[in-house]
């Protein structure tokens, strides 16, 4: 790649992994590097960045974010590393995101305290609401081998992996017309 390239895919990355830890509500199973090199993934990998480039050095004196900073930023740094491996489509992925999540809840636990009690009470409320919701909407992808693959082909259309994995779960359900389909999209 370009060196741009080299600097812009993990940033990309970075971007959609903030938007990910910030609003955990909406994702996407696979995700393939080029989708987050959009103007929104960029600007908001730069902003976290820069925040954790920033909190060792003004935070020092807040306890609580240099904690949250010590599960995010080491193990975030590792998997924009995934950025640059072959393993596509598994270079960027939402479940790289459960060591930093915790950071995040973290910091998440400390603003809430800050809250009037009937605040807390309404906000914690309404994250468990939405992320029950979430994952109910969600575990639709996984009710079977078919479901997840016809969901990974719906995200990527023509990518090879995918289509190669869904003709392979048809022709075991002995739906071999679309199984067929399926191989020379991934053939061809």
């Amino acid at each position: 790649p370009a060196p741009w390239e080299n600097i812009l895919s993990p940033l990309g990355a970075l971007g959609y992994y903030a938007r990910s830890l910030a609003f955990p509500f909406q994702y996407d199973t696979f995700l393939p590097v080029d989708a987050v090199q959009t103007f929104f993934y960029l600007a908001a990998g730069l902003v976290l960045a820069l925040l954790l480039v920033l909190v060792p050095v003004f935070g020092r004196k807040r306890a609580e974010l240099i904690h949250a900073w010590l599960w995010i930023a080491p193990f975030l740094g590792g998997t924009l590393l995934m950025v640059f491996t072959p393993i596509y489509p598994f270079s960027i992925s939402t479940r790289y995101l459960l060591v930093p999540a915790i950071g995040w809840t973290w910091l998440l636990g400390h603003w809430l305290t800050a809250l009037r009690p009937a605040w807390q009470k309404t906000a914690i409320a309404a994250l468990l609401l939405l992320s029950a919701t979430t994952v109910i909407v969600h575990s639709q992808k996984y009710r079977s081998e078919s479901a997840f693959w016809e969901k990974a082909v719906h995200s990527c259309p023509n990518d090879s992996f995918f289509l190669g994995k869904y003709a392979g779960q048809l022709r075991q359900e002995g739906d071999f017309i679309r199984s067929e389909v399926l191989l020379r999209r991934a053939l061809s």
